[in-house]
């Protein structure tokens, strides 16, 4: 994982890359915190020695709160960029909500037309049917399908059932409607379920221990 912050803010972004620059710039903030509390120690140190009478010139004190100033001034950078990160994340988090309901809605438009077209099928297959029981059963064919009798288990037939039913299973393309419905159902319970700020701790959460 490289540090590129500045890339992932200037650019729209996924919620996983913008996760991911927030741990690295949060290890590198530990480093940064450290690093300008030794150098402010160096610094103090300094003046006390000179309080001392210790032979410290002022360049070296100079040079100390510098280097100081500059670790600090690192700091506050990462900080803010830190900042500035997570509002990312949470405009990003907030489009994958709204994405997930506009991906619902795009696939209940598709499935109530494709439903349709379903519906309207099956009402021929089941007249097709009809009319070929009673091509061998006469009107009582009308009786046998309303109350199921016409679709009771025959083990005479049962083998014939069994390959003509695996045939038309591979002959199935899918998605199926009823797999698209499952599917759409899912986007509107991960939407309604979607919690912004539980969605927030828990994204960076799996990036930090990704990064262990």
């Amino acid at each position: 994982m490289k540090i590129n912050f500045l890339n992932v803010l200037s650019r729209k972004s996924t919620s996983d890359e913008v996760a991911e620059q927030i741990v690295l710039l949060e290890a590198r903030q530990e480093e940064a915190a450290k690093e300008k509390e030794a150098l402010r120690a160096v610094s103090k140190g300094l003046r006390q020695k000179k309080l001392c009478g210790e032979p410290i010139g002022e360049n070296q004190i100079k040079e100390a709160d510098a280097r100081m100033e500059d670790a600090t001034l690192n700091h506050e950078a990462i900080i803010e960029s830190i900042n500035k990160l997570k509002d990312k994340l949470r405009m990003a988090l907030e489009e994958e909500k709204e994405g997930l309901k506009t991906e619902a809605n795009r696939l209940n438009q598709e499935i109530c037309a494709e439903r349709r077209f379903c519906d309207e099928e099956f009402a021929r297959m089941h007249a097709r049917l009809l009319v070929f029981a009673q091509s061998f059963l006469g009107a009582v064919a009308d009786t046998y399908m309303s109350d199921g009798r016409l679709f009771r288990f025959n083990s005479q037939t049962n083998h014939i059932f069994m390959i003509e039913k695996e045939r038309a299973e591979r002959a199935l393309t899918h998605p199926t409607c009823f797999e698209k419905e499952i599917e759409k159902d899912s986007y509107h319970l991960r939407f309604r379920e979607f919690d912004l700020d539980k969605e927030f701790e828990a994204k960076i959460e799996r990036h930090r221990k990704v990064k262990k």
